[in-house]
């Protein structure tokens, strides 16, 4: 299954974000009421090209991704 690495987003505005190669987003969920995130614009296109627009992945925090690598 593709995983795409995200970050949680602050107070950051979303013109900042984008003109430093970040997308916004928001992540919805049962438990969650809306989390607002940031990912790498570069991973996102490499992502979405490999998945398409019906795909399933996986969201993984960089925290994730640091206790999966130890």
């Amino acid at each position: 299954m593709l995983s795409l690495i995200v970050e949680s987003r602050q107070k950051d505005s979303l013109k900042f974000l984008r003109k430093n190669n970040y997308l916004p987003g928001v992540v919805y969920g049962k438990e969650i009421k809306g989390l607002p995130i940031k990912v790498g614009y570069q991973d996102f296109e490499k992502i979405y090209k490999k998945a398409g627009e019906s795909t399933i992945i996986n969201l993984k925090s960089k925290e994730q991704r640091a206790k999966s690598k130890e």
